[in-house]
C-alpha cells in the first residue's frame, strides 16, 4: 500500500517532554527486530538508528534492551545488563546523536513467562524463566501477524509456554531494572521507558490470571500495582525527573493477559493515576487493535474498550504519547484536540528510514513490508528488510553511512 500525506502542522511542532525538546511530535516505537546476535548490539544495529533518526524523528525508542538472560523471549534480542553491553549501546547513541536534535530513550524490559526454558537463550541462562507466579501463558493465535521468530520459542509439549519459576525475591528484581536504567544513563541516551505493556512481566504483575501472589505484590488492585511504581520510582531516583517514560497496553491480549472489564479497567486507573503523581517525562498509551490481541479457546483475551477516552483524562503532568496503528491524519487530529503531545509510529518506520521527512514533505511512502523479515531473517543477510529499504530525502553526500543498496 502506498500513501500520500497532505501538508501537516501539529506533527511538525516542537514540543518539550520532560526535559528534553523535541524537534517534531513524530516518534518511532520500540520494535524488536533480533538482530543482535549473543545480545550485543553492533554495527547493523547502529546504522538502523542512524538511518532514522536522518529520517527526521523527533523521538527514537530503542528496541527493548532485557535486563537479564532469563528475561529473553526470542534469540538476538539485544541486553543492558553489563559494562559490555553499555559499551555497544554507546557506540549507536554516540552516532545517533551526531545528527542535530536527535531524542534517543532506551526501553527496557523483562519478557516474565513468554519465554521458554527449552529455548536456546534459556539454556544459555541455566535458569528457568521468571514470573510473578507459577502460571504457564497460554499460546493462543493472534490475528493478522505472523512472528516467525516465536515459532521455536513457543514450542513446549503442551503448545505454549513453559511453566515459570514465580519470583521469590522481587527487590532483586527491581535491581535489575535498576542497574539497566544506570547502564542506560552511562551509555549516553537521553531517558529510558519501561516496557510495561504487551504481556511482559510488568503487564503480568498486572493482571489477576498471571498474578496470584499472597504477598505484597498480589491480591488487590494497590499490590498489582507495587512492582511497576517500585521499579518506575528506582529509574527516577538514577535519572531524576523528567527523563523516564512507560509504556501501557491497558486493552492487554498479548501474552495471555486481560481481567473482567470493570476490573481491568480498574486497574488501569489506580496504575495511571499513582504514575501521574512521579516526574514522568510521558506515559505511552496503546490503544486497543484486534490484530493485536489472542483468541484461546475461542475468545479474545483482551479488553476491547476506548483506551484513549478511558485513561486519557487521568494524565495532568507527564505529556502523553499515543500509539497503536495511527493513520496521519488521524494523528494531527489527535494533537489538534489534545489528546496526544506526541504520536509514536511503529510499522512506518519499518519500510520508511525518512517516514518523519515524507510526511513534512508530503512525499509517498511504502507501507509493505514482509512479516518474515521483521524479527527473522536470512542468516547470510541480516541486513533483509533492516537496513535495505531506500531513502528519498536525505543528501547522502553529508551524511556518514552509505545509501543503502537496493
Amino acid at each position: 500500500m502506498d500513501c500520500l500525506f497532505s501538508a501537516v502542522e501539529m506533527l511538525n511542532q516542537p514540543v518539550q517532554v520532560g526535559q528534553l525538546k523535541l524537534k517534531n511530535r513524530i516518534g518511532m516505537s520500540a520494535m524488536s527486530r533480533n538482530r543482535s546476535p549473543s545480545s550485543y548490539p553492533g554495527n547493523l544495529n547502529q546504522e538502523y538508528y542512524y538511518q532514522r533518526a536522518l529520517g527526521g524523528c523527533g523521538f527514537l525508542t530503542s528496541e527493548g534492551a532485557l535486563v537479564c538472560p532469563q528475561g529473553t523471549p526470542m534469540p538476538n534480542a539485544p541486553q543492558l545488563d553489563s559494562r559490555e553491553h553499555m559499551l555497544a549501546w554507546k557506540k549507536i547513541v554516540d552516532k545517533v546523536h551526531t545528527v542535530p536534535g536527535s531524542i534517543f530513550f532506551c526501553q527496557i524490559w523483562h519478557a516474565g513467562r513468554l519465554t521458554n526454558e527449552h529455548a536456546k537463550m534459556q539454556k544459555k541462562a541455566g535458569t528457568s524463566p521468571q514470573a510473578p507466579s507459577a502460571i504457564r501463558a497460554r499460546n493462543g493465535f493472534k490475528h493478522g501477524a505472523k512472528f516467525t521468530v516465536f515459532e521455536d520459542v513457543v514450542s513446549s509439549k503442551e503448545g505454549g509456554y513453559s511453566v515459570p519459576e514465580a519470583i521469590k525475591d522481587v527487590h532483586a528484581v527491581v535491581e535489575q531494572h535498576r542497574r539497566s536504567a544506570q547502564w542506560a544513563k552511562e551509555a549516553g541516551f537521553d531517558g529510558v521507558e519501561l516496557h510495561a505493556a504487551n504481556g511482559y512481566l510488568v503487564s503480568q504483575f498486572l493482571c489477576a490470571t498471571a498474578n496470584q501472589r499472597t504477598d505484597l505484590y498480589g491480591g488487590s488492585v494497590e499490590n498489582r500495582t507495587r512492582f511497576p511504581l517500585e521499579v518506575i520510582d528506582s529509574m527516577i531516583d538514577i535519572w531524576g525527573p523528567g527523563r523516564v517514560g512507560i509504556k501501557l497496553s491497558p486493552g492487554g491480549g498479548l501474552g495471555d493477559v486481560g481481567m473482567a472489564r470493570e476490573e481491568q479497567i480498574a486497574q488501569y486507573e489506580y496504575l495511571i493515576t499513582e504514575l501521574d503523581k512521579r516526574p514522568l517525562a510521558y506515559i505511552l498509551l496503546v490503544r486497543y487493535l484486534r490484530f493485536m490481541d489472542m483468541e484461546i479457546d475461542g475468545q479474545m483475551r483482551g479488553i476491547n474498550h476506548p483506551v484513549w477516552a478511558t485513561y486519557r483524562h487521568l494524565i495532568k503532568n507527564a505529556k502523553v504519547f499515543l500509539n497503536g496503528n495511527i493513520s496521519v491524519p488521524e494523528a494531527e487530529e489527535l494533537l489538534k484536540d489534545g489528546t496526544g503531545d506526541v504520536i509514536v509510529f511503529g510499522r512506518p518506520w519499518i519500510t520508511n528510514p525518512d517516514f518523519a521527512n515524507k510526511v513534512f514533505s508530503g512525499m509517498e511512502c511504502i507501507f509493505n513490508y514482509d512479516f518474515v523479515t521483521f524479527s527473522s531473517y536470512p542468516p547470510d543477510r541480516p541486513e533483509k528488510g533492516y537496513t535495505d529499504y531506500p531513502f528519498t530525502t536525505v543528501d547522502y553526500e553529508h551524511a556518514e553511512i552509505e545509501r543503502p543498496k537496493l
